[in-house]
């Protein structure tokens, strides 16, 4: 940025703040927040997962639901991962939907640890940014505005989270009660429902992340956005 566009008293970041940021950012393979297209190809593994575990292997149609949902949270919402890894490693152990269970929990284990580490470091990248800006504030240009962020995924994932909890429901008395059909539909029911609680949940943090700067009345003036992509 040209210095005339930063705010009075604003340090500019210099060679050394920039190579700090970035020697936070996690390891190379562990995913980072993800383009459209990623995030597409995570809810089609998904889908596919879910098929995988409800028909071949036998599970329980909620199980493979949100054993599936995990590779979706771990891309786009690894703040769910560390709760809930560890509470469906302790399901399956305990209920054991399916074939294959024990797989799936050090799969779990994978994904948990991979999640913490991206964690860590988006802590860490906020830390070097607030000692960059070295404690200056700057007011945000929107203060006094109301603010869209995550309105409309907090609208989509509510309708979703609805019709998916609505066809689990419903299925039991009026879908195919023999045959594939039986296990698969109400296993992609599971998966709607959790396609619609992963966009609330990410709307609501959104909503969170975008007012809590405005009803702090201001912002750092220098930094980066925390978890950001290696180039």
């Amino acid at each position: 940025m040209p210095a005339s566009a930063l705010p009075a008293d604003c340090p500019s970041w210099s060679g050394a703040h920039t190579r700090c940021w970035l020697d936070a950012l996690p390891p190379r393979w562990v995913p980072l927040p993800s383009l459209t297209g990623h995030l597409m190809i995570a809810s089609v593994a998904a889908t596919g997962i879910t098929l995988l575990l409800a028909l071949p292997a036998g599970w329980r149609p909620w199980a493979a639901a949100l054993l599936a949902l995990h590779m979706l949270w771990l891309c786009v919402r690894p703040e769910i991962v560390p709760v809930s890894a560890p509470a469906l490693a302790v399901l399956l152990a305990v209920l054991r939907p399916g074939r294959l269970w024990p797989v799936a929990v050090v799969v779990l284990a994978s994904v948990w640890a991979v999640a913490v580490l991206r964690l860590v470091a988006r802590r860490r990248q906020r830390e070097r940014a607030r000692e960059a800006a070295g404690g200056v504030t700057a007011p945000l240009p929107d203060a006094g505005r109301s603010l869209p962020r995550g309105l409309f995924l907090i609208g989509c994932g509510g309708v979703l989270l609805a019709l998916g909890l609505g066809a689990v429901a419903v299925l039991p008395a009026h879908g195919p009660q023999t045959g594939e059909g039986a296990r698969a539909l109400p296993a992609l029911a599971w998966l709607v429902a959790g396609h619609g609680l992963t966009a609330l949940v990410s709307g609501l943090l959104g909503r969170r992340r975008a007012t809590v700067p405005a009803r702090g009345g201001g912002a750092r003036a220098a930094g980066a956005g925390a978890g950001g992509r290696r180039r």
